[in-house]
């Protein structure tokens, strides 16, 4: 081994504890510290997904109902801010963006939500009347979705 180099294996002082501890988790040794990495890892992450689009939902039956009601500027700007809030990035900056960058640049949680978006921002435009403009939409979301 190299001089300053890291062992990739566990220390034998990690495995004893993990063996004293009488469990299967899996130790990773960072730079800093040991995150344990057990079997309700991919539980978590669902019930996270679930939790992100339920909220997302929520917000966008908001959005939608507003623009029924007639506050379409009230809308938009609740459109907006969703993006912002779960995908990361302003709308106006994904509308420039080719599709193969936003694939390779966002993870597939994110992804799902943006075609969530997508779809809503569609019926959004087409209750003000804005016929073209929601059919991109409803493009970009069907490209992202079977890309």
């Amino acid at each position: 081994m190299r001089l300053g180099a890291r062992s990739r294996a566990p220390s034998r002082a990690l495995a004893d504890r993990q063996a004293h501890r009488g469990d299967d988790s899996v130790a990773i040794a960072p730079l800093r510290g040991t995150f344990r990495v057990g079997y309700n890892d991919g539980m978590l992450r669902r019930d996270y997904l679930e939790r992100m689009i339920q909220q997302l939902g929520d917000a966008l039956a908001r959005a939608v109902g507003l623009a029924k009601a007639g506050k379409h500027d009230e809308a938009s700007r609740e459109i907006d801010a969703l993006y912002d809030r779960h995908i990361g990035m302003p709308r106006r900056m994904l509308e420039r963006l080719e599709l193969v960058s936003v694939r390779s640049m966002l993870a597939t949680d994110k992804l799902a939500a943006l075609v969530l978006l997508l779809e809503s921002e569609a019926e959004l435009r087409r209750t003000k009347g804005d016929a073209p403009g929601a059919e991109a939409c409803e493009r970009r979301a069907l490209a992202l979705r079977d890309g």
